[in-house]
């Protein structure tokens, strides 16, 4: 959650190697369960996936239901990472149904929250309104109030999506507080990432390009290409709107290139769009100035 991925990728490396040299086959899978959102966060999918399949079938062979159900979520959250929500969503919910039999609200608490995620980003925004409160109730109810401020950034995002900016607004404010406080750098950068997105929106263009610019330098020092790749998308459309075509152009090529690295096939799509108009827009006031 602090954001230290490099740092904890290569203890659940050495931890694995440990494991597996004594022939502990379970704690080497639960160890690459855990490993998940490092791996993926760092960009390392092909690697993440094989542990998760590795996993999967020490959980099975074992019958381990608990973590099975904690693989699901993690491995769902590596989908969610390449907008595969679909997909994600019914790990999510597959997960969902285990904790709620399983009794381990903590657990259950994650998976509702994550279906909410995904729910947001196919538009079923009423629905996820709906399992953010169960979430959050959840979490409350059981003990678990670290996990709200978390809920309360995806509800955030959600908020965003309703066009309701300025309950976002504070949201993402209180957010980052605390996560400044608590020193979760993830969800700092990630407030100050959607905050540009929405600023973007609402055309508040130097506001939306100070906040992804400082979004991008946090997730650059953590590693975090995807999440970067977005911060210079907003740069790039920022650039465009103030008639900036030349950075904007070198700012979405340098996006493009950090999503197809990353396997994306969405967003290099998007931005091709999104040069196309601004080579449009440039060509336009070259002839207007002739």
């Amino acid at each position: 959650m602090r954001g230290q991925h490099r740092e904890a990728l290569a203890s659940h490396e050495s931890s694995r190697a440990t494991f597996a040299r004594a022939g502990e086959e379970l704690e080497a899978a639960i160890t690459e369960t855990a490993a998940l959102q490092p791996l993926s966060y760092l960009g390392c999918y092909r690697r993440a996936f094989r542990w998760a399949a590795h996993a999967r079938r020490v959980f099975e062979r074992r019958r381990n239901r608990v973590r099975l159900a904690m693989l699901d979520i993690n491995t769902a959250n590596i989908l969610v990472r390449q907008d595969r929500f679909r997909e994600a969503l019914v790990l999510y919910q597959r997960a969902c149904f285990a904790c709620r039999r399983l009794k381990r609200p903590g657990h259950l608490a994650l998976a509702l929250a994550n279906i909410a995620v995904c729910q947001s980003c196919l538009h079923a925004f009423d629905d996820a309104v709906r399992t953010y409160r169960r979430a959050r109730a959840s979490c409350l109810r059981h003990g678990l109030p670290l996990v709200v401020p978390v809920l309360d950034y995806n509800i955030a995002n959600l908020h965003c999506g309703r066009g309701e900016y300025a309950r976002a607004l504070d949201l993402y404010r209180a957010t980052r507080t605390h996560s400044n406080q608590v020193g979760d750098a993830y969800h700092a950068a990630m407030c100050d990432l959607d905050q540009a997105e929405l600023s973007l929106e609402l055309n508040l263009v130097a506001e939306a390009t100070d906040l992804a610019g400082s979004a991008r330098r946090k997730l650059d020092d953590l590693g975090m290409a995807y999440e970067a790749a977005k911060a210079l998308n907003v740069l790039a459309i920022a650039a465009s709107r103030t008639g900036d075509h030349r950075r904007a152009l070198s700012l979405f090529t340098d996006a493009r290139r950090r999503f197809r690295r990353e396997r994306n096939p969405i967003w290099p799509a998007q931005i091709d769009l999104c040069r196309a108009t601004v080579l449009l827009e440039a060509r336009r006031i070259d002839m207007a100035r002739r």
